[in-house]
């Protein structure tokens, strides 16, 4: 699945640097999620919970981004789902056993410890909060184009360059550990 969020990604960077409608953007991510989890779930026979999750997410708010066809709600939405999610992060400690980022990184990290996953967890809080930040920042104090690009093409590359630096740090935190043991 990390491979089609992947291609997602990419493919909706460069549909939006060519065609520069939010809406062709909107409908792409919209047809190939629900592509997505048909291939996956017809090639495995499951799709993960937090792929159901999202997945809905997706669907949702892509669908009344395409009704609505309003650029106003497309800034809203995304600065919104930012903000939500850096909250949700931030909180979930207190709403949950453990943080939010425990379970999902559990799937790939199997003794990841609760003080780890709760760094993690607050370092992903903080990044969506400060892209919230300087997204508010743009849209209030520079153009709607600066604006798309930075949510279109700068928060994916920065999201990807933090998530392979944890990953990395992970990797190497795993092979510490089978040297040791």
């Amino acid at each position: 699945m990390f491979y089609w969020h992947i291609f997602e990604i990419l493919t909706s960077m460069i549909l939006y640097a060519f065609s520069n409608n939010p809406f062709y953007v909107s409908g792409f991510i919209l047809i190939t999620t629900i592509i997505k989890n048909i291939y996956h779930y017809v090639i495995y026979k499951q799709i993960s919970p937090i792929d159901i999750c999202i997945s809905f997410a997706v669907i949702i708010t892509s669908s009344v981004t395409l009704f609505s066809h309003d650029l106003f709600f497309v800034q809203w939405k995304g600065m919104t789902i930012t903000l939500a999610i850096g909250l949700f992060l931030l909180l979930s400690k207190f709403f949950l056993e453990k943080p939010a980022m425990h379970y999902f990184l559990r799937t790939f990290v199997k003794d990841l410890s609760d003080e780890e996953a709760d760094v993690i967890n607050f370092q992903v809080a903080l990044l969506f909060l400060v892209f919230t930040a300087v997204s508010l920042y743009i849209w209030f104090f520079r153009s709607e184009e600066e604006w798309f690009f930075f949510k279109t093409f700068l928060v994916p590359i920065l999201s990807g360059l933090y998530a392979f630096c944890q990953l990395y740090v992970l990797i190497e935190r795993l092979q510490l550990q089978r040297k040791i043991f």
